[in-house]
């Protein structure tokens, strides 16, 4: 077993908080595709903090060394009171087995955009990879992204 803990991290509100929201459902629902299991650790998303943290687990095989490119910024684009609107997330990817974490504000160029209008797109600086079905990938597609196989 090689299980991973997954921190997500997002600054400002209300947006900061929807977007950790999303990003957790996107993990959660990466785990159930691929037949493992994920709990929430800890989770403090508050509409009147502005600092919004997920800590989960996802129980299976080869998890962490499946995730570990995920770790990075993740920006999301929307439209939020008429205004285009980007926030940012910082999300880390561990071993099950940590002594320590200390959360980073670190918000350099992002790994992942996340473009929900004006139009579609996830566009992965990493992998170089692009796709406009955004509502599959925050599903928890997240596999062309990864480099892993896609259960057929």
């Amino acid at each position: 077993m090689d299980d991973a803990v997954i921190v997500i991290g997002a600054i400002g509100k209300p947006i900061g908080n929807a977007w950790v929201i999303l990003l957790q459902k996107m993990y959660c629902g990466w785990a159930k595709i691929h037949d493992c299991e994920s709990s929430i650790l800890y989770s403090c998303i508050d509409e009147n903090n502005d600092r919004n943290i997920v800590v989960m687990q996802i129980f299976g095989p080869d998890v962490h060394e499946q995730l570990i490119n995920e770790t990075g910024i993740h920006a999301y684009t929307t439209i939020y009171k008429s205004l285009r609107t980007t926030v940012f997330a910082n999300v880390d990817i561990l071993p099950n087995k940590i002594s320590s974490y200390e959360v980073s504000d670190n918000l350099a160029s992002p790994s992942r955009r996340y473009v929900e209008t004006p139009y579609t797109m996830v566009k992965d600086y990493i992998t170089n990879v692009e796709t406009e079905d955004i509502s599959s990938v925050l599903d928890g597609n997240i596999d062309i992204f990864i480099g892993v196989p896609v259960k057929g």
